[in-house]
């Protein structure tokens, strides 16, 4: 896969890798399908498909972990506001 091919699926969303996920995985099957029956033996499309999936699944990872990451701080700076503004209060009283 090249560089440009990566830097397009960063930017997708996690529903498209999902969705491109899915594909890949179902092509990958159709292959391995058209091999069985088929004499032309072309290993090497199935290594490639194999490689693009197992790239896609390590985006998507990343994608999921940093979401959680983002939400996880979220929750935590506002736990800190909140205990700010009840140090505040108390302070004030």
């Amino acid at each position: 896969m090249k560089r440009n091919e990566l830097k397009s699926l960063r930017t997708k969303g996690v529903e498209e890798l999902e969705k491109t996920l899915k594909e890949k995985k179902l092509k990958l099957m159709e292959i391995r399908a058209s091999m069985s029956v088929s004499k032309n033996k072309n290993l090497k499309q199935v290594k490639i498909q194999r490689h693009f999936i197992s790239q896609v699944a390590t985006i998507l990872t990343e994608k999921r972990l940093a979401e959680e990451i983002n939400s996880k701080e979220k929750k935590r700076e506002g736990k800190e506001e909140e205990s700010l503004d009840k140090v505040q209060s108390n302070s004030k009283s």
